[in-house]
């Protein structure tokens, strides 16, 4: 099987010049965890996850522990009104451009590649999703869930 089977084809991208409320907004109405930093011609030039997001935001070690999903408690604490003390700060941090906190060394796959090599790029770099391009361009992704499906369709055509 290759990567073009099990991707999500037109992932969420975000530009390096966008703001961390835009990439919020984006994530969150989107339910996705991370997503590609791309240029003007959808070269992939980086990738924001939602711990990097916890990173900057610096809440992480006092939330680690809850059981809940961090980004939604993260974004539960700015938007309430009981952090004022916070309030300013967060403002000055929402306005930060992608730039600031992206990661540019970016491991990515092409599209024709086999699955194998995909989950295998996955546990060497210790990431969570690849970038999926063709011709150097990107046209999708693809996440460890989206192994986890393709081989659960494997199995079932047995």
């Amino acid at each position: 099987m290759e990567v073009k089977d099990a991707m999500t084809p037109k992932p969420k991208t975000i530009k390096k010049t966008d703001t961390l409320e835009k990439l919020l907004d984006l994530m969150a109405n989107n339910k996705i965890s991370g997503c590609p930093v791309v240029d003007n011609n959808n070269h992939v030039i980086g990738i924001i996850t939602q711990t990097d997001v916890i990173n900057i935001i610096d809440v992480h070690s006092k939330i680690h522990k809850l059981e809940s999903d961090l980004f939604t408690l993260v974004l539960a604490a700015i938007k309430s009104e009981h952090y004022d003390n916070l309030r300013e700060a967060l403002k000055k941090v929402m306005k930060m451009q992608v730039k600031n906190f992206m990661r540019d060394k970016v491991v990515t796959i092409d599209v024709n590649d086999d699955l194998y090599d995909a989950a295998k790029m996955m546990n060497r770099n210790k990431v969570d999703r690849l970038p999926v391009t063709r011709n150097k361009k990107l046209v999708g992704i693809i996440t460890r869930w989206d192994i986890i499906k393709a081989l659960d369709k494997l199995d079932r055509r047995k």
